[in-house]
């Protein structure tokens, strides 16, 4: 699901180059302050990709909006889920779906 909607984010970016040290830029505008330059085409979009994980984070640690990508949406939900065998080792977990499907 993360994979999915990081995809869906590179999709979305638009790329240029700049005068800079590192000519490339890229930036997905419809995540707010998400851009990333690089030395080369391939390196932007991987340093781009790098940002958009650490926001989806972030974003999920501040309970900040996550807007829904084309049909990709990233949703929070709390389950109970086993750890061990052990009834003692039962724990809460946060399980992260895309597009309310949910995967094990």
């Amino acid at each position: 699901m993360l994979t999915e909607y990081i995809e869906e984010a590179l999709k979305k970016a638009r790329y240029e180059i700049i005068e800079d040290e590192e000519p490339y830029y890229g930036e997905v505008k419809e995540l707010k302050g998400v851009w990333a330059t690089g030395n080369t085409l391939e390196k932007c979009r991987n340093n781009l990709k790098e940002v958009i994980e650490g926001w989806i984070l972030v974003s999920i640690k501040k309970g900040l909006p996550i807007p829904k990508l084309g049909a990709i949406k990233i949703k929070e939900t709390n389950e109970a889920v086993a750890w061990s065998p052990t009834a003692e080792s039962r724990g809460t977990s946060t399980k992260l779906t895309a597009g309310g499907t949910r995967r094990s």
